[in-house]
């Protein structure tokens, strides 16, 4: 796996996996959204979108660490 330096240099800004419950998940959609440094404004990471999916498993995750 690459690290966030070698996706820089590659000019790629690495997607952030989903963490839901104690499990990292691959998001379901494509769509992501920029992360910024506030310091520079650079993007320096995307993290994706959930659908009603990741939210339900969430959610579910929530409740069973409540419970």
């Amino acid at each position: 796996m690459a690290t966030t330096e070698q996706h820089q240099r590659a000019g790629a800004q690495p997607t952030v996996t989903i963490l839901i419950g104690d499990s990292w998940r691959e998001p379901v959609g494509e769509r992501t959204t920029p992360v910024f440094n506030p310091s520079t404004g650079e993007v320096i990471a995307s993290v994706p979108w959930c659908g009603a999916e990741e939210v339900d498993a969430a959610v579910a995750a929530a409740e069973n660490a409540l419970a």
